[in-house]
């Protein structure tokens, strides 16, 4: 369970610690949130803007290449999306691979440099974040598990398929990326990757109607068409209750 609730005796305190951060960077943070609050607007504005461009994603390290003569696009500055963080990132499109380059403070649980076979990638899945268009959500599989990775069917990786999910400063900066990730596949003999799941709606309905999906799947398939990935809280998918077996 993500939450509990704690009910202290008399007398009895509580100690918080913070997981993802250290303590002192955050609350230098807070008050310099809290001083731009207290100035002028055009101040307080420029402050403001002044504090979030400290907010840059990491530089990419070129050694990190599997092939230091890998020919790559400019580095495309994203966030990283997961249910309890927000970390600035680095995405690479190489000839060959796809490289996501992490703040390695904020993702001290992951690897500061992923990467991944452009022959790997099953899906790219337009998303919304906060309410935007920009996001876009990779998945990845072994060639071996390509039939299986290719179906939307399930929306949290199963055994060896990774997906991945990010956010671009425009929507223009996603689709433009698109357009050179279909170029780069097609330059390596890669077949299209499969259509938005709003498009296979009608079939999955149909399927559905004639027993050949379960109700789970069918919601499944209801929730990816509908833009919701496990990776974000706040496109997270919905399940109805059942109150009654009718």
């Amino acid at each position: 369970q993500p939450f509990a609730s704690l009910s202290p005796a008399p007398g009895e305190r509580l100690a918080f610690a913070l997981l993802h951060a250290p303590l002192r960077p955050l609350l230098a943070l807070v008050g310099a949130l809290h001083g731009a609050t207290q100035l002028p607007e055009p101040l307080g504005e420029e402050r403001l803007r002044s504090i979030g461009a400290g907010e840059r994603a990491p530089a990419f390290d070129l050694t990190a290449l599997v092939d230091p003569l890998e020919e790559h696009a400019p580095p495309v500055d994203v966030t990283r999306i997961s249910p309890m963080m927000l970390t600035p990132a680095t995405l690479v499109l190489s000839d060959s691979q796809l490289y996501l380059h992490s703040d390695a403070a904020a993702a001290a649980s992951a690897a500061a440099v992923s990467h991944w076979p452009l022959a790997h990638l099953r899906r790219a899945v337009r998303r919304r974040h906060l309410m935007r268009h920009t996001a876009l959500e990779l998945r990845f599989s072994p060639a071996e598990r390509s039939a299986e990775a290719s179906d939307p069917l399930l929306l949290l990786p199963g055994a060896g398929i990774e997906s991945t999910l990010v956010s671009f400063s425009s929507h223009a900066a996603r689709e433009a990326f698109l357009q050179a990730l279909a170029a780069a596949r097609e330059k390596l003999g890669l077949p299209p990757l499969p259509p938005p799941p709003e498009a296979r709606l009608p079939e999955m309905v149909q399927r559905w109607r004639h027993g050949l999906l379960s109700n789970y799947e069918y919601l499944c398939h209801l929730n990816d068409a509908a833009g919701r990935s496990c990776a974000d809280l706040a496109q997270y998918p919905v399940m109805p209750w059942v109150l009654q077996d009718y």
